[in-house]
């Protein structure tokens, strides 16, 4: 292998790292889809006591799920009512980071991932990087404003897969939003699983930032993309000492600095201002 050959990879890779972090929390599709081994299905009508009866659109035609995936399949499929519902706010609802979150688990990998509205929370920056260089994403009680989010409805199994996936106990931990109002289909529920951050919500500039890559209306807190918020704290942090680039390769490449960094934005960091959550796990 030549040296040129060397610098092109190296330049590859480094754009590749780059384009995940600043892509976070990754494009999210405007329907409710049944996810099924990699794939996405657009739900046209959620049909709740037998999944297999709801109405898919696939390539520009109407089915029954069943028709799709045969009757083999069918009979694996779960009633709504017997999965766990957990609020996917950031990207649990992207298919592109549920392929990578759930590649290779089970040869019959499906999830009901159903568009939801939350009242009075908002889509926060949390006061940590992840490993692969994003500033990820927690929730924060606000008052008045519609958070349009997602639902993933999980099984047992696939749930410790997404505890290892959110890292709980170490970055987030699960409970669950109790006297809430969160609504989907024609369902209203009061009580909702989800992930909180363990470093608190960022809070820079007196002020958290919302995320403007998850769509809310009427915000209390000014709003960011990633590339955005990426910036701001490397301002916070180090005055732009570095360029962007070479600030976020840093927090994925070496785990103290990542580790320092965090520990600084967790000194001025808040804690989510909602306290009926009941902590399950992680914490």
């Amino acid at each position: 292998m030549t040296t040129t050959t060397v610098m092109q990879e190296n330049i590859l890779e480094e754009f590749r790292l780059l384009k995940k972090a600043k892509e976070y929390p990754f494009p999210v599709p405007s329907f409710s889809y049944f996810f099924l081994n990699g794939e996405a299905f657009v739900i046209k009508e959620l049909i709740e006591s037998n999944l297999g009866n709801s109405k898919i659109i696939y390539k520009n035609a109407v089915f029954n799920f069943s028709e799709l995936i045969g009757s083999t399949n069918s009979k694996n499929l779960p009633h709504l009512r017997e999965l766990t519902p957990v609020l996917a706010y950031g990207s649990n609802g992207s298919v592109q980071q549920l392929v990578r979150k759930f590649s290779g688990f089970s040869t019959f990998t499906f999830i009901p991932v159903i568009k939801a509205k939350l009242y009075d929370f908002d889509v926060v920056y949390s006061a940590h990087f992840a490993a692969y260089g994003a500033v990820p994403l927690t929730l924060q009680f606000s008052k008045g404003t519609v958070l349009h989010t997602f639902i993933t409805f999980l099984t047992d199994a696939q749930l410790k897969r997404m505890h290892q996936s959110e890292s709980v106990g170490t970055n987030y931990y699960y409970g669950e939003l109790i006297n809430v109002n969160i609504n989907f289909e024609r369902n209203i529920l009061n009580e909702i699983y989800s992930y909180f951050s363990l470093h608190g919500c960022l809070f820079i500039d007196n002020t958290f930032y919302s995320s403007a890559d998850v769509l809310a209306i009427k915000r209390s807190f000014p709003s960011l993309h990633e590339e955005g918020i990426l910036r701001k704290v490397q301002y916070f942090l180090d005055g732009r000492k570095s360029n962007l680039d070479e600030f976020i390769l840093e927090n994925i490449r070496d785990d103290e600095i990542r580790r320092v960094r965090t520990r600084l934005l967790e000194k001025e960091a808040k804690e989510i201002d909602y306290n009926d959550i009941k902590v399950l796990k992680g914490k």
